[in-house]
């Protein structure tokens, strides 16, 4: 993210003219998104609701707006009196509408719509977009059940406009059992563990980290950090209290590194290599340096980032396939040398005390 929530709050009064734009992209489709009109299960559907179809959750909005607009020789708004347009007064209940009241007359999205119909229902500027949001607290940590967090969320749009978009966003959690969020931001945790908060506005996702220890005094003393990974590992351990896990048995680790590194199972003869060799704390980094420096492992790891990236001869063809797959294995091919030296490093290195 290129931006800081604190500075896009802060700047707020910067672009305080931006709050009468009207464009439909960055400012009307949000509020038909927040209030659920283009869900897969209202217009939002692959056929619509009742004669009307809006892209899902606005992915399309040129249409959207067509749709909303021109379909049907415009009858869904009228600007000489916006309050009487047809989708205000489905919306907000006033007519019979199988979606039931999905905006309230008093709100300021409503206000919002009707300034919109009013001044003529245009669709804005046709490049301006919402290119990334932010959200703060980014990272909650509450130390009980029961306590509350309030998300904030700004969004910057190509202009190069920062603005609240706090009231517009959609959330959704994770794990409700840890944590549950309402539609207003508002986060409630209902018990321990972490879990993240999604945040959703015009195509754009963000997540916040939501925490909450538990209740032992303190957890991972016996946990000694080998590399950045173990670290940042040992301070969540700490932060949560948890105590770490012990050590896996020389069969558990062999079973896991082989399926983790290079994606299929140890032979015979390699196990028992390995298990006869006596007891030491540099076994097994040694083993993680071997595996690495296997075709198996680039074989592996290519397949796995080809998976990511959902390479496949679609579109592009076979030979743009074959490339793209190329590539990936030629970035991947000398990290093999790095990873061996720095596990070959860690095998040599005496351990801290």
């Amino acid at each position: 993210m290129a931006f800081r929530l604190a500075v896009a709050i802060g700047a707020m009064v910067l672009t305080a003219a931006a709050e009468e734009r009207l464009d439909f992209r960055t400012r009307i489709l949000p509020i038909l998104t927040k209030a659920g009109c283009n869900t897969g299960n209202c217009h939002g559907a692959a056929v619509g609701q009742g004669g009307f179809k809006l892209s899902l959750l606005g992915y399309d909005p040129v249409q959207d707006h067509l749709n909303i607009t021109r379909e049907r020789g415009g009858r869904r708004v009228d600007v000489e009196s916006p309050a009487a347009s047809l989708i205000l007064r489905k919306a907000t209940g006033r007519l019979e509408h199988d979606g039931g009241k999905r905006i309230k007359p008093d709100s300021e999205a409503y206000q919002t719509l009707v300034k919109w119909i009013g001044a003529g229902g245009a669709f804005g500027p046709p490049d301006l977009r919402v290119i990334g949001v932010a959200v703060e607290p980014a990272d909650i940590l509450l130390p009980a059940a029961g306590q509350t967090a309030q998300l904030r969320v700004a969004a910057k749009l190509s202009d190069g406009t920062i603005e609240d978009v706090s009231a517009l966003a959609l959330y959704s959690t994770n794990d409700d059992a840890i944590a549950e969020v309402k539609s207003s931001g508002l986060v409630t945790t209902r018990d321990s563990g972490t879990t993240s908060i999604m945040v959703r506005y015009s195509g754009q996702v963000v997540a916040a980290r939501v925490a909450v220890p538990f209740e032992v005094a303190s957890g991972g003393e016996d946990f000694v950090p080998r590399n950045f990974v173990d670290e940042a590992v040992l301070g969540e351990l700490r932060r949560l209290h948890l105590p770490a896990s012990p050590l896996s048995e020389d069969t558990e680790f062999l079973r896991r590194v082989y399926l983790d590194l290079i994606g299929c199972l140890p032979t015979a003869e390699e196990v028992r290599t390995f298990l006869n060799e006596p007891p030491s704390d540099l076994k097994r980094n040694r083993l993680i340096a071997t595996l690495i420096e296997r075709e198996e492992f680039v074989d592996f790891w290519t397949m796995k980032f080809g998976d990511w990236l959902l390479i496949s001869g679609k579109g592009g063809g076979e030979a743009a396939t074959r490339t793209y797959h190329a590539r990936v294995r030629e970035t991947i091919s000398p990290l093999v040398d790095a990873g061996t030296a720095a596990w070959l490093a860690a095998a040599t290195a005496p351990l801290d005390p």
